[in-house]
């Protein structure tokens, strides 16, 4: 465990005992495929802190990365600005990350196969995020998200090999 993690993993803790829910640990893992670290957190109380659809867990993210940047980079200076990290309750995020990677694959290959634009319904930024993460080492496909606020969407584009 490195020093982002350990600092990272002992707030999350500590935010966690504040709002009196029990843990049974926090794993960390990296995944590749969109350039991301999870902060798992195995706990009893998952549908208190992932919430209806996500919306605790979303906030408890927010809260989380500003509580890092804001008290954690300016005094201990420890993490870089390019740290990218989520926290997770259960694997909630993790099967999340999954079923928009699956969807980012069909989207891909209808792309590939009609040689046409595919625009996505309206997503949120951190899902636009993932997408563009997973899809920018595919060849023959780019992202580009267009569209302003609740309807911002993702398109993928078809791109001609390069020969």
């Amino acid at each position: 465990m490195d020093m982002n993690e350990y600092v990272v993993i002992k707030h999350i803790e500590e935010l966690v005992s504040l709002g009196g829910f029990v843990h049974n640990g926090i794993t960390v893992e990296y995944d590749r495929s969109v350039d991301i670290k999870r902060f798992n957190i195995k706990t009893p109380d998952a549908k208190f802190l992932i919430g209806t659809s996500g919306d605790v867990l979303f906030s408890l993210n927010y809260i989380v990365k500003r509580y890092i940047e804001k008290q954690i980079l300016k005094k201990e200076g420890v993490f870089s600005k390019k740290y990218s990290f989520i926290v997770d309750i259960n694997d909630y995020e993790k099967e999340r990350i999954n079923k928009l990677k699956a969807m980012a694959n069909i989207l891909a290959d209808r792309v590939r196969s009609y040689k046409q634009n595919v625009k996505c319904e309206p997503l949120l930024a951190y899902e636009r995020l993932i997408i563009h993460s997973y899809l920018s080492n595919i060849a023959d496909v780019e992202t580009e998200s267009v569209g302003l606020g609740s309807e911002r969407r993702l398109v993928i584009k078809y791109k001609e090999p390069v020969n």
